[in-house]
């Protein structure tokens, strides 16, 4: 009978699959903290500078998120009309693994992420939850009176920003800058104590 098969064959499976098959890992979780003004509304001068370090960042992750396969990467606007954001953001905080910060001016003027999400972040950081990895997209030397971020190593090194590449002679290109921001990130991973 086809029961008695099935329950005489399952050790055996396990046995097989714990013997030969690679373990599969999980995905880290992780979210994006960004002033829209850095993401989908970049090109209001009043606030952006015309680029998408949203999507750029996204792009860059792509390594890790498309290709290796090995982060899972959310922000905001993966929110589904009608859902209750603010609930859905505290979750996707409260279980993420990684929490990256875009940082600039903007960042810092926006009263929900000073007010919630890196509260949350250090927090969850503080008990050994998750780590933090604050990204400097926009040249703003502010960034270091915020409190809790100084005491993280930033991206790219020696707190440059992104967007002054071409200020610093240790980059050819932007493409560069980006470079080092993904090779600490993938550092910042392999030091992460859940994923070997």
């Amino acid at each position: 009978n086809q029961k008695s098969k099935t329950c005489k064959l399952a050790p055996f499976k396990k046995l097989i699959k714990n013997k030969y098959m690679p373990e599969e890992k999980r995905k880290l979780k992780a979210f994006i903290s960004y002033s829209k003004y850095d993401g989908e509304e970049c090109n209001d001068r009043t606030k952006g500078d015309g680029v998408n370090y949203l999507e750029k960042f996204k792009e860059v992750l792509s390594g890790l998120t498309v290709h290796k396969e090995i982060l899972d990467a959310w922000e905001d606007t993966n929110l589904i009309p009608g859902e209750d954001w603010d609930k859905r953001i505290e979750d996707e905080l409260n279980s993420a693994d990684i929490i990256f910060l875009l940082v600039s001016s903007s960042f810092a003027n926006t009263k929900y992420i000073k007010d919630k999400e890196l509260k949350i972040a250090f927090e969850r950081q503080n008990k050994k939850e998750c780590i933090v990895i604050p990204i400097i997209v926009r040249d703003y030397s502010g960034w270091v009176d915020i409190k809790w971020i100084p005491e993280n190593s930033a991206l790219p090194k020696k707190a440059r920003s992104i967007d002054t590449w071409s200020k610093d002679n240790k980059f050819a290109s932007v493409s560069q800058v980006w470079s080092e921001v993904y090779d600490g990130i993938k550092k910042a991973i392999d030091n992460y104590k859940i994923y070997p």
